[in-house]
């Protein structure tokens, strides 16, 4: 079973549902990069397992769906997730940043984003 799904649509034009059970992965990074048809629904069932999201969504201009991405306490790159995702909106109540050590420009020109962080959870 992958670890990685690392760049797995970048620059696509993929813009179905999807539901995956990622539950051995590791790395999301730059996975919906530049994908700007995107925004369908979207669950992923990551596990604690997971430590990688950084540039996850950047540069995904149309997505705005609600986020079901599974366990992120044990995620410590958050670094540029949603920058410039233009269209994205939506409450993040489920994000967990207990373990983050990295959010730098983590919401840079997300300029539709008006949802409260109610994630954010600093540690110390």
């Amino acid at each position: 079973m992958a670890t990685s799904v690392e760049r797995m649509l970048e620059g696509s034009s993929y813009n179905q549902a999807i539901s995956l059970d990622l539950g051995r992965v590791t790395n999301t990074r730059l996975m919906f990069s530049s994908n700007r048809a995107f925004n369908s629904p979207l669950s992923l069932g990551l596990s604690s397992k997971w430590t990688s999201a950084d540039w996850m969504f950047v540069d995904a201009r149309a997505f705005n769906q609600p986020l079901d991405l599974g366990d992120s306490s044990r995620v410590w790159q958050f670094q540029g997730t949603f920058a410039n995702a233009r269209s994205f909106n939506q409450p993040m109540t489920t994000l967990n940043t207990a373990g983050a050590t990295n959010m730098h420009q983590m919401f840079q020109g997300s300029a539709n984003l008006n949802q409260p962080l109610d994630f954010f959870y600093i540690n110390g």
